[in-house]
């Protein structure tokens, strides 16, 4: 990641002792986290205190003379320090001298990480003891971190209790959300502490539209969940207000996902621009299990930052894969990569990259309406094709698995209890990657 760092020099004497000072430093734009180390030499000559203060003149934090060395990020700071995105404009570090003898240099030795824009993979929907899940807070994060997952989002049900418990982790960024559940319909609000102050009561779009007016001022990204489950799917009107994202993948796959991702794709052919996410609703494990981050949501974000990961999801730079370790798709035309618009012109092409593929697995290409492009994969391995843009409207793909006789009996018979009304349908092929499209306008 690209860095920028800066040294100051400030030098002490006697008359300084147990005073406190300022030392002044700009911070640039796009930074995505700060790191200052700090030492002074004659060492054996005294003590430094370090506190720090932002570019609207409120203090960070503080630590007295017992760290040499301070990060500040959305996603950790060091401890007695608040979380925050540094802003740009001038910083100020608070340096206090204490048993100063002949005179004291203090060095700060100052490192900018600047915001790049990368893939990251996380888990949207979750939940916790708050609501029906098994696991509190602390519990759900430290398997996310063993999964190696770089974002979270806690949904629990109708209710913002783990949104208001802030979490300092240097390797993961847990994020605000709360999922609205009635029996008419369930639907996640990402990004804010508390989207609605109503009572979640909802039995009609009337009483629906009120919760959701006001998630939508206070800033929330929204995506309806599961929206074709035949166990709690949406039952509202999908027209007559506006959503970024749908959930077409909700936990295990299965047929419902499939008939949730037909939908998705009808609304495209439509001509709307409406982002695919994926959620494991994960609330526990049952006896051999692991259905955490299962799929998992890969972003391409401007930083591991809650507001740009939730552009991105509303943006639709993403793709949607069946876990951590699953396959992976990446759409691009010039610059351009999947949830971009890009002007038609004819000769466009889209370069297409499918990553951990399996033996057997199906790359299919879709423009608009038609199957442009079919890859069998003959061995474990990657795969690279260009795609010449033939009209106006989209293209996207999807990596599919067909089910063999074992698989198909273990389906049916997991579906015989979770989903009694699937456990005698054909089994569909079933995705294994979802890449959002790139739109051609």
């Amino acid at each position: 990641m690209h860095e920028k760092h800066l040294t100051l020099r400030r030098t002490f004497s006697g008359e300084d002792v147990k005073k406190c000072f300022y030392i002044d430093f700009e911070v640039p734009e796009n930074v995505e986290s700060l790191r200052i180390r700090h030492s002074w030499h004659p060492q054996a000559e005294g003590n430094l205190d370090f506190g720090l203060v932002g570019p609207d003149g409120v203090q960070i934090g503080a630590s007295g003379n017992v760290r040499q060395e301070v990060l500040i990020s959305e996603k950790y700071a060091t401890p007695g320090y608040e979380q925050c995105t540094p802003q740009p404009g001038k910083w100020q570090i608070i340096v206090g001298t204490d048993r100063v003898g002949g005179g004291i240099t203090a060095e700060y030795h100052v490192t900018f990480t600047f915001k790049e824009r990368r893939w990251l993979k996380g888990d949207t929907h979750l939940h916790t003891v708050n609501s029906d899940g098994k696991y509190t807070p602390e519990e759900l994060i430290e398997k996310a971190r063993r999964k190696k997952l770089d974002f979270i989002i806690i949904t629990d049900h109708n209710n913002c209790v783990a949104a208001h418990t802030p979490h300092n982790l240097p390797d993961l960024l847990v994020m605000k959300g709360v999922e609205l559940t009635s029996f008419l319909g369930h639907i996640n609000f990402w990004g804010v502490e508390r989207p609605f102050t109503a009572p979640y009561c909802v039995n009609s779009f009337e009483d629906f539209l009120p919760i959701y007016e006001q998630a939508r001022k206070s800033g929330a990204v929204i995506s309806i969940n599961h929206p074709e489950c035949k166990n709690c799917g949406w039952h509202l009107p999908r027209d007559g207000f506006h959503y970024d994202c749908v959930e077409v993948w909700n936990g295990p796959q299965r047929i419902d996902n499939m008939a949730a991702v037909q939908w998705w794709h009808s609304r495209l052919l439509a001509g709307e621009k409406l982002a695919a996410v994926g959620g494991s609703d994960y609330h526990r494990d049952y006896v051999v299990t692991d259905l955490l981050a299962l799929p998992t949501t890969f972003v391409c974000a401007e930083s591991c930052t809650s507001a740009d990961i939730l552009d991105a999801l509303r943006s639709g730079h993403a793709f949607i894969s069946s876990g951590v370790n699953g396959p992976r798709l990446y759409l691009t035309c010039g610059c351009a990569i999947q949830g971009d618009s890009v002007p038609f012109t004819p000769g466009l092409k889209v370069r297409l990259t499918a990553e951990r593929l399996l033996r057997g697995d199906r790359l299919v290409v879709y423009e608009n309406d038609r199957v442009v492009h079919h890859h069998k994969a003959a061995r474990d391995g990657s795969y690279s094709t260009d795609i010449l843009v033939a009209e106006k409207g989209f293209i996207r793909a999807e990596i599919l698995t067909d089910y063999g006789p074992i698989r198909s009996a273990a389906y049916h018979t997991v579906t015989r209890f979770r989903l009694p009304a699937d456990a005698k349908l054909p089994i569909p092929p079933m995705a294994r990657c979802i890449s959002n499209p790139i739109y051609f306008d």
